[in-house]
């Protein structure tokens, strides 16, 4: 039985305005939890079920589908254990938690912990959506370029779509025309907080589902 502790009031850590307002909506959460759970990973799935076949990944989804249902079940039992926030009032989140539950040093490993764990996703998933959005250059233009750092280094421009997921197959890029595109879309949503960003998600979200 989990057994709330007693402690300070949710209060004392609840993020400041800066970091967005209560105001995200059920359907701008319901985007965002589409979102991130149709992530990197999901290009990968039709080559896994080919390669393992059918029942060891869907095992594999259902156990793992269960285990994060049963995670989020406890973080949100732990959050409503802050004082005034049993109904959920205030804005409580993870390295929250770390803080309220373990003091200063766990919140300060928690939060190293998140940042490496985002940082790994977002790094698969600008490169899965630069690859993505040069092989669209190449289908809309014919062509796409970029700098190349190896086999050799140097300016180049691929003309097909090529063998692997990427235009430019395995060679290791600086930077492409795919890249730059996601730059510009995504750099100014960084300046934006979460509430701010629900409409980009509900967008991107609808488009997912009708694609």
């Amino acid at each position: 039985v989990f057994r709330c502790m007693q402690g300070p009031s949710q209060g004392d850590y609840e993020h400041n305005g800066a970091f967005g307002t209560k105001t995200i909506t059920w359907l701008g959460g319901y985007a965002m939890l589409v979102n991130n759970m149709v992530g990197p990973a999901l290009v990968a799935l039709p080559l896994l079920y080919q390669a393992a076949g059918w029942l060891w990944p869907t095992l594999a989804i259902l156990v793992f589908g269960l285990l994060t249902s049963l995670a989020s079940c406890f973080l949100c039992e732990a959050m409503s254990c802050v004082i005034g926030n049993a109904m959920f009032q205030g804005r409580i989140e993870y390295a929250t938690l770390a803080r309220f539950f373990f003091g200063k040093r766990g919140h300060a490993i928690a939060q190293i912990f998140i940042v490496l764990s985002l940082q790994s996703i977002n790094v698969a998933s600008i490169i899965i959506s630069s690859q993505v959005l040069d092989a669209l250059v190449v289908s809309v233009f014919s062509s796409t370029c970029g700098i190349r750092l190896f086999p050799s280094a140097g300016f180049v421009c691929v003309h097909g779509p090529g063998q692997a997921l990427s235009p430019f197959n395995n060679d290791i890029m600086l930077m492409t025309c795919g890249y730059a595109v996601a730059l510009v879309i995504t750099l100014p949503l960084g300046f934006l907080s979460l509430d701010q960003n629900k409409y980009v998600q509900m967008f991107s979200c609808a488009f997912l589902l009708v694609a």
